[in-house]
């Protein structure tokens, strides 16, 4: 099914892409103001609700990008390092945009140290997402289940 059918892919690739900023997003929050490796005091940040309605902003933007920077074409003959450095260009480009946007906004309160986070944390998910997704295809389209 999903062989025969890549509008199917593609929007499976949006939904796996979407679900991955959110949970890079999510877990960029925890290990910035609620792990043990940044010692900051509760009530020095803003809460995880503040945070959160960035991503409503911020989840159609990054995947806007992704798919500016053609990661939603069909992958015959590309080459992984390819969409590696397409993923790491659209992230960089991505960090900007809403760094650029949250000083237009005057928004000042938002860690630097949470959004390079961001960024490493969301290019690496992104990356080992893609890649399970392209295995998983390759499985099933060896084996024929679809």
């Amino acid at each position: 099914m999903l062989k025969d059918n890549p509008k199917m892919q593609n929007k499976l690739h949006v939904l796996v892409d979407a679900c991955t900023i959110i949970i890079a997003y999510l877990f960029t929050y925890y290990l910035r103001f609620l792990s043990p490796f940044f010692t900051d005091a509760p009530g020095t940040y803003h809460s995880l609700g503040k945070y959160s309605i960035l991503l409503v902003y911020l989840v159609p933007i990054y995947l806007f990008l992704y798919y500016l920077f053609r990661l939603y074409n069909p992958k015959w003959g590309n080459q992984k390092w390819q969409e590696i450095v397409r993923i790491i260009l659209s992230n960089t480009f991505g960090i900007v945009l809403f760094t650029i946007t949250l000083y237009f906004q005057k928004e000042f309160n938002i860690s630097r140290k949470f959004l390079i986070l961001f960024f490493v944390i969301n290019v690496t998910l992104s990356i080992c997402s893609r890649m399970l997704f392209s295995y998983s295809l390759k499985h099933t389209h060896r084996k024929e289940y679809n």
